[in-house]
């Protein structure tokens, strides 16, 4: 190997004072950074603007030396109501993350961008990913793997139902101007094991359907200019099987995007006839008595000839319509019409 030569020494001795300048500034200030401060600002600057939720961090610190670690978070929905002194205060719907950590690039920071990677444990499964912004672009990638969903109770509480299964899948977003408006991307996700309802929760606060198995819902979906075709959302099971498709207008705040919906679903036979509940619920075919939950008339409406049952979507993703979509009518007039 050559030497050096005594210009060669110099130089690196004159770099040397920078450079270990530099790495002793970075490893002095993630060492003694505020991370407990800062924590506090991020939560009274989210709760401050939130009346609806409350977030909450147990632990935050560093990672590596561009990046923070967070454990215990939980995203809580505040009870509008509080309970009289009879009754047992509600259990707050939340959702739930056992850690997180952000990798953040400082060099692309130099150059006016922001690149991060992310990494977290929920549910019980992991989810990961990369995030990069900068004038012209915004950039998600991310994907999630084995996430039980049934402790997302604040999900659960979106759908009106108990939920539970694994949820794992990939999002791809290109945001044009850092606009969700302009998005192209796919998401591609899948939920096995997909279940519903435990016997206490109610729909419509009338009926609580005993818990039923929908096999794997699965949702493809790609986005141009900001339009969303839902080609497939999907699912069949022992107990339930669902089919829809529509589209979705893409907005900021994502909850006030539009949605489009077509979808129809049916309960199997496996499933109305496993006891005497649900026989009383969907009925019998040799009972007389008309079903409970075919009472009522948004849902009678909804009824299709085979037994199914459909429905139209739309509105906003936060707040949607519900109509039930067009059908032939039951009983007499679809037998004459399938003659």
């Amino acid at each position: 190997m050559k030497a050096l030569t005594e210009k060669q020494r110099n130089i690196l001795k004159i770099l040397a004072v920078p450079v270990i300048y530099i790495v002793g500034l970075v490893v002095f200030v993630r060492l003694t950074f505020p991370y407990h401060t800062l924590r506090d600002r991020v939560l009274a600057e989210f709760n401050g603007s939130q009346t609806e939720k409350r977030l909450e961090i147990d632990e935050m610190s560093g990672s590596g030396f561009f990046g923070i670690e967070v454990e215990g978070v939980r995203l809580v929905e505040l009870v509008a109501v509080a309970p009289s002194a009879e009754e047992e205060p509600p259990q707050p719907n939340s959702l739930f993350v056992e850690s997180a950590s952000v990798s953040i690039s400082a060099i692309s920071y130099i150059f006016g961008s922001v690149s991060a990677d992310f990494e977290a444990e929920v549910g019980g499964g992991e989810l990961s990913g990369s995030f990069h912004q900068n004038a012209a672009e915004a950039k998600i990638s991310a994907e999630g793997a084995l996430i039980d969903i049934s402790g997302l109770s604040l999900l659960s509480a979106g759908i009106g139902l108990p939920l539970g299964g694994e949820l794992s899948g990939t999002v791809d977003l290109f945001l044009p101007e850092g606009q969700m408006k302009k998005a192209e991307g796919t998401f591609a996700l899948q939920i096995q094991n997909f279940t519903a309802g435990d016997g206490k929760a109610k729909i419509r606060g009338t009926i609580a359907l005993p818990k039923l198995s929908a096999g794997s819902l699965v949702l493809k979906a790609a986005a141009t200019d900001g339009r969303l075709e839902i080609s497939e959302l999907s699912a069949n099971g022992p107990d339930f099987e669902m089919d829809a498709s529509g589209q979705m207008r893409m907005r900021e705040p994502f909850d006030k995007s539009s949605v489009s919906v077509n979808a129809s679903f049916r309960f199997k036979e496996a499933y109305t006839n496993k006891s005497d509940l649900t026989r009383g619920i969907f009925g019998s075919p040799d009972s007389k008595i008309p079903a409970l939950f075919d009472m009522d008339p948004m849902v009678r409406r909804a009824k299709q000839t085979d037994g199914s049952y459909s429905w139209m979507v739309s509105g906003l993703l936060a707040k949607p319509n519900f109509r039930p979509g067009s059908r032939q009518p039951v009983g007499k007039g679809a037998a004459e019409a399938k003659e």
